[in-house]
């Protein structure tokens, strides 16, 4: 608050040469000539004894009662102390002043009319003086605070940035950047204990074709489960992106603990949402338990997206898997040679065909073209394991086209002579699927000559337990076209060869390999293999059995009624070359 002007400050009351009723009187002029809509704080009446105060103070001024005339700046300054800054308020006191102040306390002399347009003067530039300091003041304050906003703003963009920068969008919860930072400091701070990471994918049910994609509520109602028991078992989850997550356990003291925390994402995330009887999707876990000593981040997180892809390999066996090193190795050679035939194209991998024979004469009736390569460090695959690691690849379908063109061909040369009849070629779904296929069979067949019966393209009867739209149109062409078609791995589980163009069914090689005379289950697996050798027939199919490696295997196929078989025992496949030497025998 501004100061009192000098020679009135602290000093008691002092008796007045003019009439104090009409320094009150006056005062109430001022007061009606002023705005009545701008009051001070506390209203009119408060205002009323300010204006009392300053008229008292002017009139000390006026009549020599104050020992220095500066009584103007302070009150100038006093009208905007009091909030009384309207221009319209300083004119109408200027007024009055000016006007009525004099005669209405009776104050008379040259002196007193010499002074007052000096203290009104005064009384202007205290006001000025005193409403530029508030302005400057005002906007000091305004700066003040509008840079403490946005100091406060910029800090909450970046800890909404920091925020985003380690939490997932979706979720909420870590992501991949946060998880990483967390766990080189827990290896980094804890040396000499365990740790255990559990990588966590959901998965849609998808028996034939494809799994519709796991939506965002889904992934966020799992998180909630998962963040649920991090807390309740001090746990650390992280969602790393899409519908997989990473568990982590950083007390760990062997195995059995990492398999604990696995099996209890697993009982979690497998509890139905309200209104649901079952849980809409299906999680699996691979895990990784170890020694913190050694480890990095990468190579848990590596580890633990490996067990992660057996335990979906392994699913019907299990939803978690616990990483293995020995395995990893097998794994990782395995990748080794699917790049190698990757990098050495389909055209580098050869035919070979093993002869099938009809069991009740044991006359070669065909053949059934299987792959086999040779990797660059000179070992040498085949069959189902060249297949596998096409798959692997991502060239199946290209190494099926050349196992069809060329085995094609050659049972073409073969047909018009005592050689076998057909040739048999196993056939992936993919291969189905592919537009144009048909057509590209057709084609085949009239450029090598070969009659359509003359080949026989087989298929595993997964493929027919839900099949597509495509497979079953493409199945259904084929059989018009004339190719015979077959059935692998029957019996192995439910096969679906009601209305379908199937002609031949192949036998799951595990019923074959429990027709050995001194197995444990041989007369068992000896009734269930004559029931469905008796039941396929009855349907009017052709029998066939495969991986036949003795005599007694074959001897009970021959005595169980089977059509035809091919097997180890009989012969081993070869070179289309090496074929004429066994048809001489």
């Amino acid at each position: 608050m501004p100061a009192d002007p000098p020679g009135t400050a602290g000093e008691p009351d002092r008796p007045s040469r003019r009439d104090p009723g009409a320094v009150a009187a006056f005062a109430r002029v001022w007061d009606d000539a002023l705005p009545r809509t701008r009051l001070v704080a506390g209203g009119r009446e408060r205002r009323r004894r300010i204006l009392h105060e300053f008229t008292d103070r002017l009139a000390d001024a006026l009549t020599g009662t104050t020992e220095r005339p500066d009584v103007g700046q302070w009150l100038g300054r006093q009208l905007v102390h009091h909030a009384m800054t309207d221009p319209q308020m300083l004119t109408a006191s200027m007024g009055v002043l000016r006007s009525q102040l004099l005669q209405d306390l009776r104050i008379e002399g040259p002196g007193p009319a010499a002074l007052l347009p000096i203290l009104l003067e005064d009384m202007v530039a205290g006001f000025v003086a005193a409403l530029t300091e508030r302005v400057r003041d005002a906007a000091e304050a305004n700066a003040r605070d509008e840079r403490a906003a946005w100091r406060e703003h910029q800090q909450q963009l970046q800890d909404q940035a920091r925020y985003s920068l380690h939490h997932d969008p979706v979720t909420g919860l870590p992501n991949r950047v946060l998880l990483s930072n967390y766990l080189d400091r827990v290896l980094a701070g804890k040396p000499a204990s365990r740790i255990a990471v559990c990588r966590i994918v959901l998965d849609h049910p998808s028996p034939g074709g494809q799994a519709p994609a796991i939506g965002d509520h889904e992934v966020r109602n799992a998180a909630t489960r998962l963040r649920a028991i991090a807390t309740e078992h001090d746990y650390f989850v992280a969602h790393v992106g899409d519908e997989q997550f990473v568990l982590v356990n950083e007390n760990t003291t062997g195995a059995d603990d990492g398999i604990k925390a696995a099996e209890i994402a697993l009982r979690a995330l497998a509890q139905p949402v309200a209104g649901h009887r079952c849980s809409s999707f299906r999680a699996f876990v691979g895990v990784v338990e170890q020694a913190v000593h050694g480890a990095t981040t990468a190579a848990l997180l590596r580890a633990a997206k490996t067990a992660l892809h057996w335990a979906r390999t392994d699913r019907y066996t299990s939803s978690w898997a616990l990483f293995d090193a020995s395995r990893s190795d097998s794994v990782a050679r395995r990748r080794q040679l699917a790049d190698e035939l990757r990098a050495a194209l389909a055209t580098s991998v050869d035919v070979l065909y093993q002869p099938i024979l009809r069991v009740h004469d044991s006359t070669i009736v065909g053949v059934s073209a299987s792959p086999a390569w040779r990797s660059p460090d000179g070992t040498t695959i085949e069959g189902r394991a060249v297949l596998d690691l096409a798959d692997e690849a991502g060239m199946r379908p290209a190494v099926e086209t050349v196992m069809l063109q060329t085995a094609c061909t050659q049972a073409a040369r073969w047909y018009d002579s005592p050689a076998p009849r057909f040739v048999a070629v196993d056939l992936s779904s993919a291969q189905l699927r592919k537009p144009g296929f048909v057509p590209s069979v057709a084609a085949l067949l009239d450029t090598s000559a070969l009659p359509p019966g003359g080949l026989h393209l087989a298929i595993d009867d997964e493929v027919l337990r839900c099949p597509t739209g495509d497979v079953s149109a493409a199945l259904d062409q084929l059989h018009r076209l004339g190719v015979v078609l077959a059935a692998n791995l029957v019996g192995a589980g439910q096969a679906m060869l009601i209305d379908t163009p199937v002609q031949t069914v192949n036998l799951d090689p595990e019923l074959t390999r429990h027709l050995t005379r001194d197995a444990e289950r041989y007369r068992s697996a000896t009734t269930r293999t004559a029931w469905i050798i008796d039941m396929l027939h009855d349907l009017e199919y052709t029998v066939a059995a495969s991986a036949v490696t003795t005599l007694a295997q074959y001897e009970a196929l021959h005595d169980l009624g089977c059509d035809r078989a091919r097997g180890g025992f009989l012969a081993r496949p070869v070179p289309a070359a090496g074929l004429a030497s066994l048809l001489g025998r």
